[in-house]
């Protein structure tokens, strides 16, 4: 049996990786989330009591559930806080992600994807077959931030700023897809690396 090609596809906030993830699966192909596995572990006891131990009433939402905008918030306004939180939770969400891929494997899949945000500030890459950046103009993925996320100009520009420069990304990944025209566009763009890893 071939070994499955493992996928990673990254990028900044507001670029668009998960509307490309999304019509990835819609194409039938296995798409894992980092942020979804984050999100299901902020859930679960033991990880919630430790986050509020640490970070306090003010994350918290109703019934000891955690107020995840005001966490992300938090923590973006300090590199220490932000470091607490991956410490609490990447060595988790690594494993159920690797989980997912080799079920994947073990089926027999060609090929399948892993939506990590954070992939070069982790060092994932070498994990990983090929990368994939999603990329937009800086005002572009403004807009899209303070649209989707209802936070203010100067609240997304924080969350942007926090995160690693795109010219980085891109010197760091294999494809970059570039996300500024309508969501046809964005489609088209997938289709041919697709076409291409179906090729090969």
């Amino acid at each position: 049996m071939l070994r499955m090609k493992r996928i990673a596809i990254t990028g900044g906030i507001g670029s668009g990786k998960s509307s490309a993830c999304e019509y990835l699966q819609e194409l039938g192909y296995s798409v894992v989330s980092a942020d979804k596995i984050s999100k299901q572990i902020t859930e679960e006891g033991e990880v919630v009591e430790s986050i509020l131990k640490i970070f306090g009433k003010e994350v918290e939402a109703s019934e000891g559930k955690i107020d995840r905008r005001k966490l992300r918030e938090r923590v973006f306004d300090s590199k220490e806080e932000m470091k607490l939180l991956q410490d609490l939770t990447f060595a988790e969400i690594m494993k159920r992600l690797s989980r997912f891929l080799l079920d994947c494997e073990k089926r027999g899949e060609k090929f399948a994807f892993a939506e990590i945000p954070l992939l070069f500030e982790h060092k994932l890459q070498k994990d990983f077959d090929e990368t994939w950046l999603i990329t937009a103009n800086k005002d572009i993925r403004l807009h899209r931030i303070m649209t989707r996320d209802s936070v203010t100009m100067l609240s997304a520009q924080k969350i942007m700023d926090a995160q690693m420069p795109e010219d980085k990304k891109i010197a760091l990944s294999d494809y970059v897809i570039y996300n500024d025209g309508d969501i046809t566009d964005l489609y088209n763009q997938i289709l041919v690396h697709v076409k291409r890893l179906l090729d090969e």
